[in-house]
């Protein structure tokens, strides 16, 4: 199993060496100086990418037969949500030919980010963090690609890929399973990841639509999750890994990890903002 959502993990490793020079020509009180530092580790960063070279996939970050070097597919989106927050930040729009080839090369033949490169072992959480970095192309205005789906509808399309009813049994109640095909290790795992993605997306989709329907999902999403314990309310609010199915989640794994939380209080942020700041 591996661990999401961190933006920047994916050229940190790469990254460490070269923070010190950047670090030290920083001044945080100027935004000219902020600008730059953030040129000159996007520059960095972009030589570590490959996906545009002959050969290679775009949108993918570099792999090989040693699985401690390697980069899973959803960091590939991780690393380009990076630079569609550079982009909107800075106006520099630099490395704006390449995100955008990777974002529309990826969607795959049904345009909701389950590609072929992926399908055979694609999971839930992954096909929604890509689902997530559309939509905030969206949001930031990202330019267009022409005769491509648009941001918005690539992230619709993943959010009712994972709100159809093939997605879910009995089992447990409801909620995602971790891997979407059944031969996959995985798939006997429901996890907090998937389904705090999921309540995220509709919650932020509903903010940039005005269509309810995805919030009222996203507010069945918090039930579960509340319900089937993986969320620990109102006792202490911590936020568990989640659970084997054959044990109908009753077996809860204790493992913790940050950035569920983190969609979690984003998710809800924009629940509070949908319902005009009621206290629900």
């Amino acid at each position: 199993m591996h661990f999401p959502l961190v933006s920047t993990v994916s050229g940190a490793p790469w990254l460490l060496g070269h923070l010190p020079n950047v670090v030290a020509e920083l001044d945080i009180s100027s935004p000219d100086s902020i600008k730059e530092s953030s040129r000159s580790l996007a520059e960095d960063l972009m030589t570590f990418y490959k996906g545009d070279e002959y050969g290679e996939t775009p949108g993918l970050l570099p792999w090989s037969s040693d699985d401690n070097d390697n980069y899973w597919w959803y960091l590939g989106g991780s690393f380009f949500a990076i630079y569609l927050d550079y982009w909107h930040l800075t106006g520099d729009d630099t490395y704006a030919a390449p995100v955008r080839k990777a974002l529309q090369f990826q969607p795959g033949t049904n345009s909701n980010y389950m590609p072929d490169n992926q399908i055979a072992t694609l999971i839930n959480d992954d096909q929604c963090f890509w689902g997530t970095v559309a939509l905030l192309a969206a949001k930031y205005g990202f330019p267009e690609v022409e005769g491509k789906p648009k941001w918005i509808n690539l992230a619709e399309n993943v959010w009712r890929t994972q709100a159809a009813p093939d997605h879910y049994d009995y089992v447990c109640n409801g909620g995602l399973r971790w891997q979407f095909l059944s031969w996959n290790t995985g798939y006997e795992w429901k996890n907090t990841g998937s389904n705090a993605c999921f309540f995220n997306q509709g919650a932020r989709l509903t903010r940039f639509t005005g269509n309810m329907t995805s919030s009222e999902y996203s507010d069945r999403k918090w039930e579960w999750l509340t319900g089937v314990g993986f969320v620990d309310t109102p006792s202490n609010w911590k936020v568990y890994e989640g659970a084997r199915v054959e044990t109908n989640c009753t077996k809860i794994s204790n493992h913790q990890w940050s950035y569920t939380p983190a969609m979690l209080i984003q998710g809800a942020s924009f629940r509070y903002n949908n319902t005009n700041d009621s206290d629900i």
